[in-house]
């Protein structure tokens, strides 16, 4: 039987002095909030991070694990860099993470906003809930983005009960990471849009890069990008569950990898054709990916050309279980989603036209989850919806029917077992999906394949991660050019000491491979360890780590 802890509004706080005092008793990079100040429980964390007036851009402010930190309005900061760790978990004392929540109001209200990001952020460990403690659901936006040009990242985030938009971007240019993360129950009872994970709210992007995460029960869009220029777009081993719409609304991606995830009952209220005006501009059915061509303003935004699109659909898995099938069947206007349309389908069968589009490895099968979140709430307010038009209920689901309760671990199970032919479906044969669910390989996916993650793609090349890695005694390096360039790529270890230069020349567009046979320049055999390679073109540069293993 699985381990239940649902956690109270009943605080234990260690911290009884003031904001000041506290301040002058911590480390200076690093200072831990209180729950608490002086009795007081309500915003507390902006009250403390607004005394420190000794802030440096790299200040660390941590969170104590499995305490509640009540806000009176958003947490924020417009002067510099913020970063908030929540305590890491210990194994021998299961808990939940820290937790930034809404807190009522001496008029019995609540905020509608948990965080507003002006500068560069790093935010860990932390579960974002948007309920207060008197179960009032009210938080329409989760985390606000309000800077053009900020870095942002969300590291093993949890984010419950957002009523709209769980993350907002309301700024341009942005670089947004979210990895490890987990949404789960963002929903809005009457609108079928509104609940969504990421949203561009109409604004262009540098990079958006949401890898290992989990979506579960949320009413809308993983990832809304809509009609805006993304750079860099890298969607991968996320594990998507019980939606009502799609799972990325966007048609125009330019340079995006959407691999190894697992779309379950995602997109599950199919389409009617009073549903479709204004979602597909073809008036075909929305696919989970669903790709146009680009207009015109957007093929200049982003001075990228048709045959220039980069985008990898590689090793997703898809499936709709009975009860959503049943209830397609008994709509007679209501069609199923397909995986992709057939203009989409289309698009990346057009090799002579679309050379960068790419789909291979795509499966429409049952993960067989070990315990999937059930889905009679997600079919009765879709019935409701399809009958009368109007829904006032939350569907998500909730066992002890106490949102503000957080049971930890959280109560679904998406492993699959080690014999499906999706433990080993993904790339370089690692579970598709979000691999929180399979630890052992995670661990070892990080160490050998995303060991430089985050990153950031430049729009001219892609440098791909070396294969294999860890390797001996050779490895392979593969990169793809937009257009001609000199291209030098090279070999460094750990003192920045370049020790072999691969290739120094002019080359074509395209795909390129290269090797490392581990040795230097002098043929000289490298040791054991972590070594660089990078690839430069002009005043652009990428570089990854690899790891040589004897």
């Amino acid at each position: 039987m699985r381990k239940v802890f649902v956690i109270t509004v009943v605080l234990l706080s260690f911290f009884t002095m003031s904001a000041g005092s506290q301040l002058f008793g911590q480390a200076a990079d690093t200072l831990t909030v209180p729950s608490q100040i002086d009795g007081n429980q309500l915003d507390a964390i902006n009250i403390f991070i607004k005394a420190d007036v000794a802030r440096t851009p790299n200040r660390v402010y941590k969170l104590n694990r499995g305490e509640i930190y009540f806000v009176n309005g958003p947490v924020k900061t417009n002067d510099l860099n913020l970063n908030i760790y929540g305590e890491e978990e210990d194994p021998n004392n299961p808990m939940p993470p820290a937790i930034i929540a809404p807190g009522i109001k001496p008029d019995g209200s609540s905020a509608g906003n948990l965080m507003q990001l002006f500068d560069d952020t790093t935010i860990r460990n932390v579960y974002f809930l948007g309920v207060a403690p008197n179960g009032v659901i009210n938080v329409g936006q989760i985390v606000r983005v309000m800077t053009d040009g900020v870095r942002i990242e969300f590291d093993n985030c949890f984010f419950e009960w957002g009523k709209w938009l769980v993350i907002r971007v309301q700024a341009a240019d942005t670089k947004i990471f979210v990895q490890n993360s987990y949404f789960r129950n963002n929903e809005n009872a009457g609108g079928i849009y509104n609940g969504r994970g990421l949203d561009l709210d109409h604004n262009p992007a540098d990079s958006v890069v949401m890898v290992n995460n989990t979506f579960v029960n949320n009413n809308s869009f993983c990832l809304g990008v809509r009609n805006n220029v993304v750079k860099y777009c890298r969607i991968e081993h996320n594990t998507m569950v019980n939606s009502l719409k799609w799972p990325i609304q966007w048609s125009w991606p330019t340079n995006a990898i959407i691999s190894n995830n697992i779309f379950y009952n995602i997109h599950s209220y199919g389409e009617a054709p009073s549903d479709l005006p204004g979602q597909d501009f073809d008036g075909q059915l929305f696919g989970i990916v669903n790709i146009d061509t680009l207009p015109v303003d957007m093929t200049q935004a982003s001075g990228v050309a048709e045959a220039d699109r980069n985008v990898k659909v590689n090793n997703n898995v898809w499936f709709y279980d009975q009860s959503i099938q049943d209830y397609w069947a008994a709509y007679d206007t209501v069609q199923a989603e397909p995986f992709m349309n057939p203009r989409t389908q289309a698009m990346f069968d057009d090799d002579a036209s679309y050379p960068g589009l790419e789909a291979k490895g795509n499966l429409n099968v049952d993960p067989g989850f070990t315990q999937p979140p059930p889905t009679d709430g997600l079919v009765q307010w879709m019935k409701v919806k399809r009958e009368t038009g109007v829904t006032s209920m939350l569907w998500g689901w909730d066992p002890d029917n106490d949102p503000f309760a957080i049971q930890w671990p959280l109560p679904e199970d998406l492993s699959y077992s080690e014999s499906s032919p999706l433990y080993t479906g993904g790339t370089r044969g690692y579970p598709v999906g979000d691999l929180r669910w399979f630890p052992e390989r995670k661990n070892d996916w990080v160490t050998s394949v995303k060991i430089d993650e985050p990153f950031i793609q430049p729009t001219s090349f892609v440098l791909e991660q070396n294969y294999p890695n860890p390797f001996n005694p050779s490895t392979k390096i593969r990169f793809t050019l937009k257009s001609g360039a000199h291209v030098q790529v090279a070999i460094y270890n750990l003192l920045g000491q370049k020790i072999k230069t691969l290739v120094d020349q002019k080359l074509a567009s395209g795909s390129q491979t290269v090797v490392w046979n581990g040795v230097h320049e002098n043929g000289q055999a490298a040791a054991s360890g972590v070594y660089f390679y990078t690839l430069k073109t002009g005043s652009e540069s990428l570089t990854k780590k690899m790891l040589l293993l004897k």
